[in-house]
């Protein structure tokens, strides 16, 4: 079928006023008009086939609409070049995916909004009677910044507002740094949870990993990172740096310090003397206090297991005496500095089977005093009460006394304590 351009492709002879027209030009005129004639009937009737179905036309000449009613709403689709190539038509109210359209300045209605993939309100725009301030999102280079700004006037602010009582998040890395709650107050976010922590040898603690085991580290700037301990870290005493002692030689009877410790790609453990400021490998900057481990005479890790802010051990007999006014007692060899309180049982004997009173408090003013009182009705036989988690207020340090009419012996046996805030 011909193009339409070529319709108006007609040959026509010129004659002037009073002229003559040959026969001949009456017949070559007549037949070019019935010929263009034809093929305008022509074209119009391809025009008219199929141009509502569900199949493709066959013969597609440019100019050619085609309304595929396939689906509902139908598709309209135009031949532009008469070699078959159609384009879609873009419909007022049809589902579309347009490609490479540049758009530059499209407009919403008041409260239009984005959609995401399933229609959903993504990003509502909000219209406001003569705006001159906006936001202006731009991307970035490599190595740089994507920016969220305001943009308008010379000294414009942004309103970031949460819904009711919801509070705002900053996140870095995939986890939320600052919270500002309804109120204003604005929250450091730290998770610590799920930490375990054992001897596991004379020489060597375990990090128990857990998919749930959470720490947060802060650097020297109070700069705080959510890490996710996920696998088992195994330091050793016997080893220098990461995962070993932060610097000198390992000491008997001492106690050391274990610290979290994080270079921004590996998570490791690290020993110090210092409950408070170890010596960190180098490329090192993120820390957190964990817990803490004794090494005794012998140079050798004592048993522990922790839980959280938990500790417990083997118990250790504190041997505490026979005063009978309140005393203090050291227990430097089985709890840390970083202890805030001792757990254990009280033992008693006496020379002279009578009622004896032992009394444990925090302090030598008696303060978070706790009474036993041991009905002994065989001499030379000791009796046990368990103690109650009692308050360091000092560190690795209680009081006590004893009280009966001959010289009863009290001891205390340590078996645990707790950390005020590992965890």
């Amino acid at each position: 079928m011909p193009a339409i351009s070529a319709v108006v492709a007609m040959t026509f002879v010129t004659h002037n006023d009073g002229d003559i027209i040959p026969a001949v030009d009456w017949n070559n005129g007549f037949n070019s008009t019935k010929s263009r004639i034809s093929d305008l009937n022509t074209i119009v009737a391809d025009l008219e086939k199929n141009d509502a179905s569900t199949t493709e036309p066959t013969d597609k000449p440019e100019g050619k609409i085609w309304c595929d009613t396939t689906n509902d709403p139908a598709q309209l689709y135009f031949y532009n070049d008469g070699v078959a190539t159609k384009s879609e038509l873009v419909s007022r109210t049809a589902t579309q995916t347009l490609t490479n359209k540049t758009l530059t300045a499209p407009k919403f209605a008041d409260l239009g909004f984005i959609a995401d993939a399933n229609g959903n309100e993504l990003l509502i725009l909000d219209t406001v009677a003569s705006a001159v301030n906006e936001l202006t999102l731009a991307n970035a280079a490599t190595a740089a910044d994507p920016s969220f700004t305001a943009s308008g006037e010379t000294n414009v602010g942004v309103i970031i507002a949460g819904k009711g009582t919801g509070n705002l998040k900053l996140q870095t890395n995939g986890s939320t740094r600052y919270q500002i709650d309804d109120k204003g107050a604005i929250t450091q976010i730290s998770r610590n949870e799920n930490l375990k922590l054992a001897q596991t040898s004379v020489t060597q603690v375990t990090l128990t990993g857990a998919a749930n085991c959470f720490l947060t580290l802060y650097d020297t700037n109070d700069r705080g990172i959510v890490l996710n301990f996920t696998a088992n870290i195994v330091p050793a005493i016997t080893a220098s740096g990461v995962n070993g002692l932060d610097t000198g030689a390992e000491a008997a009877s001492t106690w050391y310090h274990i610290w979290a410790i994080y270079d921004g790609t590996t998570k490791a453990l690290l020993f110090s003397t210092s409950a408070t400021a170890p010596t960190m490998p180098s490329g090192y900057t993120y820390k957190k206090y964990i817990g803490a481990v004794y090494n005794s005479a012998a140079s050798n890790f004592v048993a522990f297991a922790q839980k959280g802010n938990l500790v417990v051990c083997p118990a250790t007999d504190v041997v505490v005496g026979t005063d009978t006014t309140y005393t203090n007692v050291s227990l430097t060899a089985v709890v840390p500095t970083t202890a805030s309180s001792v757990s254990g049982y009280i033992g008693g004997s006496n020379g002279t089977a009578e009622i004896t009173k032992f009394s444990f408090a925090s302090d030598t003013t008696g303060l978070g005093e706790q009474n036993f009182r041991m009905d002994i009705v065989s001499v030379g036989t000791s009796h046990y009460i368990p103690l109650a988690p009692l308050a360091l207020f000092t560190a690795q340090q209680i009081a006590y006394l004893v009280a009966g009419a001959s010289t009863p012996n009290a001891d205390l046996f340590v078996s645990g304590w707790n950390y005020p805030d590992v965890v």
